[in-house]
């Protein structure tokens, strides 16, 4: 093989590989609302597109959504990203059994369902 045929081959591989960065899969049954199961109801949307909702505060019996993006790296953990009031907010959760769990505040561990469509 030409010196020529194989920086273009090896051009190629590179070009395979750096454009699959960031194109991580996306859990089946990810895209939706979800609700914590504690008495804070809070509430968690993810989009297929990689958008994602988080209630940020309480106003008037009402969650405060933003919008941010979130990422899934290799061992499935889904870390948010958030800029809000200057804020820079990075949670993150699991997706394991049907579920969503990750930490809240003080709580290591809250669980997360998913709002079922009426």
């Amino acid at each position: 093989m030409s010196r020529f045929a194989t920086l273009l081959l090896g051009s190629l591989v590179l070009f395979i590989c750096v454009s699959r960065v960031g194109a991580e899969e996306k859990p089946e049954g990810l895209a939706g609302k979800w609700v914590s199961q504690n008495q804070e109801k809070h509430p968690l949307v993810f989009e297929a597109n990689g958008t994602f909702k988080y209630g940020y505060e309480m106003k008037n019996g009402e969650w405060v959504l933003v919008t941010g993006k979130y990422t899934i790296d290799a061992k499935g953990k889904i870390t948010g990203e958030i800029h809000h009031k200057g804020v820079i907010f990075r949670p993150w959760y699991l997706l394991k059994d049907g579920v969503l769990q990750g930490p809240r505040g003080p709580n290591p561990r809250v669980v997360w369902r998913k709002e079922v469509a009426k």
